[in-house]
């Protein structure tokens, strides 16, 4: 092998052992810090395709976290709720229009079992008009206004 074709070689396998040529993307991690000292973590790694959002009290303590999978767009698919411990709570699956816009969280118990779905419906355009919550047996349970309990 000729000192062209090995620089050549280096080169291309130096890009993709350092990620420089990486279709991914970088890892992304932000922090909010809560009028009570209390945090929530959020770290997005596009090359595992998650997101985890952890939430700790003011002595840094886990109290929950969230793990978001994430499609091919890097938006969340649905997320897993777990509680301070580290066990599941409960799971979402999220169901968008052709928009983009989540309209539908089915929800599941961390046996996959159905535990009820919440709609959220538009006013045509991207603000939501109302959310509306459903038990596991397609019943209403209670309409609320995303402006009088903001999410």
């Amino acid at each position: 092998m000729n000192l062209a074709a090995g620089l050549l070689l280096f080169f291309l396998l130096g890009i993709s052992v350092f990620g420089q040529n990486d279709p991914y993307g970088a890892i992304k991690e932000t922090m909010r810090v809560y009028p009570d000292h209390s945090t929530a973590t959020t770290v997005t790694d596009p090359e595992k395709r998650t997101t985890v959002e952890t939430v700790r009290d003011a002595s840094g303590r886990v109290m929950r976290r969230t793990v978001f999978p994430l499609n091919d767009q890097n938006f969340a698919r649905g997320a897993i709720h777990y509680n301070a411990k580290g066990v599941v709570i409960y799971k979402e699956v999220y169901v968008f229009d052709f928009d983009g816009r989540i309209v539908e969280s089915k929800l599941f118990t961390k046996d996959n079992q159905p535990k009820g779905k919440r709609v959220f419906v538009y006013d045509g355009g991207t603000t939501k008009a109302r959310i509306e919550d459903y038990d596991e047996f397609g019943n209403l349970i209670a309409p609320q206004n995303p402006k009088a309990h903001p999410r």
